[in-house]
């Protein structure tokens, strides 16, 4: 039986079995008749009639060896094409090497998923796609529990599987992981501590000897004093724990009150003031414009002042000590506003030569309270943007009456200007007619000299001049208009 090749040239009729009439399949040639057939197809006619199928001689399986190498060797030569060549694959190779071709090169040949516990079959050529769509390829098989795992945590799980056996260190016992503690719990030769090893007992041995040990450990027998003492050290330790949380606290809420203070004395800057006394004022809020009179320095150096208790716990001092006038340079309020200096005469006169100099101004006052110094410097300022806004609708009231006046006048120089022109329009329309009766009477002169021209000028397109009567009335309105504008 040629197991469904197809052959690609014509095969010797002496390579073809009698059989099933196709090239010999692994031959046999029998003992007795030295005849030739495929394995399974004597083995098959034997089995239904012991008889060569040739010349009907008795024949047994026993009957039969295996053919002549060079036999078997022109057969397995044979051209053959490739068994999926229904399905596209068109390749052809030796009948020998169609297995071959088949395991390892036939992209149309049918393989088994890579993945364990897939059991789909899928074309060589299908099975990158396959992968990348198979529900199984996240999944591996744990050798020792035999369930599904992903593989992302597989070598993991292997590591700590359950059911994975593992040696007792102490006993050499085997047993799965998952009764290690089980085992370790109840093995004899497990290394133990003594239960008093809190307490000072340096005792270790296996767990048989235990017993006899506790029987003789001296703390044993004061085991109940060892216990009421750990328990009121357990609640010494919650209640320290207690109160050094709440004097972190403390200390924190120390630290921002602290910095704020600082920040505020900062800002303050001259009007910072040790004492809480003076710190508001109402009489210098109700009436900034009054300004107290400042004291002198002697005066201020000398003053007895008691500090605030802020104040107090910051510098470590007690509250009723008296103060001690700063005397750093940074925070003296000379170094936070310029020296006022009064304006004189003659630098007035220099910066100011066509009007009297702006009076300078005023320093402001810091021996007032900082909210009492604000109200005034507005108050202030709405002055000046009081009297600017003034200022401002003046000087539009002023421009616009200028523009109106120049406009005026450049009205009556218009109208001025048109009765020049006409004027002159008039002028020069006299001339030119002046011009043409000349011209009219020297024509006709000449003419009647010669052959008889008439004298009398006739005018066809204008009418004669009636002279500069009327330039008199006109020019009379124009300049009677114009000096009522005025």
């Amino acid at each position: 039986m040629s197991a469904g090749f197809t052959y690609v040239d014509n095969v010797n009729t002496n390579l073809i079995c009698c059989i099933c009439r196709a090239p010999f399949l692994n031959p046999v040639t029998t003992r007795s008749c030295a005849h030739t057939f495929c394995l399974e197809c004597i083995q098959t006619a034997i089995s239904i009639t012991p008889q060569c199928p040739v010349d009907r001689s008795t024949l047994t399986t026993l009957d039969l060896r295996p053919a002549n190498p060079l036999l078997r060797n022109l057969v397995d030569e044979l051209t053959v094409e490739c068994p999926n060549a229904s399905l596209g694959c068109t390749q052809t190779m030796q009948r020998q090497l169609v297995d071959i071709h088949l395991r390892d090169d036939c992209a149309h040949a049918s393989v088994p998923c890579t993945h364990p516990g897939c059991e789909r079959q899928v074309q060589r050529k299908e099975l990158g796609k396959h992968d990348e769509t198979c529900r199984r390829q996240d999944v591996a098989m744990c050798p020792y529990c035999a369930t599904e795992r992903a593989v992302e945590g597989f070598e993991t799980h292997k590591r700590i599987c359950g059911r994975e056996e593992v040696v007792c260190p102490s006993c050499d016992a085997v047993t799965i992981r998952a009764e290690v503690d089980t085992h370790t719990a109840a093995c004899p030769l497990t290394v133990v501590a003594c239960a008093h090893s809190g307490n000072g007992c340096a005792w270790e041995g296996a767990r048989h000897a235990f017993a006899h040990h506790i029987a003789a450990c001296p703390y044993e027998a004061i085991k109940g004093f060892l216990s009421i003492h750990a328990g009121k050290v357990a609640a010494l330790e919650s209640e320290n724990a207690s109160l050094r949380r709440k004097v972190d606290e403390l200390e924190g809420g120390l630290r921002a009150a602290a910095e704020e203070a600082q920040a505020a004395r900062r800002s303050l800057g001259p009007w910072f003031r040790a004492d809480a006394s003076t710190s508001t004022s109402a009489s210098a809020v109700a009436s900034p414009a009054v300004q107290p009179q400042r004291p002198a320095p002697e005066e201020r150096v000398l003053r007895d002042r008691r500090m605030s208790p802020l104040n107090a716990a910051m510098l470590g001092v007690a509250s009723d000590a008296p103060f001690v006038p700063r005397t750093d340079p940074s925070l003296d309020a000379s170094s936070f506003f310029p020296p006022f200096s009064p304006p004189s005469e003659d630098a007035s006169s220099d910066a100011f030569p066509y009007g009297r100099a702006l009076p300078a101004a005023p320093s402001v006052n810091i021996n007032t309270t900082l909210e009492g110094s604000l109200t005034s410097l507005r108050n202030s300022i709405m002055t000046v943007s009081t009297s600017l806004d003034t200022m401002s609708r003046r000087h539009d009231v002023a421009l616009m009456t200028e523009t109106l006046r120049m406009h005026e006048e450049v009205q009556s120089l218009r109208a001025i200007v048109h009765g020049l022109r006409m004027q002159v329009h008039q002028i020069m329309m006299e001339r030119s007619q002046m011009s043409l009766s000349n011209l009219y009477s020297s024509g006709q002169t000449r003419t009647s000299e010669d052959g008889g021209w008439s004298t009398r000028a006739e005018y066809f397109n204008d009418r004669p001049s009636t002279g500069p009567s009327m330039s008199v009335p006109l020019m009379t309105t124009v300049r009677r208009t114009t000096e009522n504008k005025l």
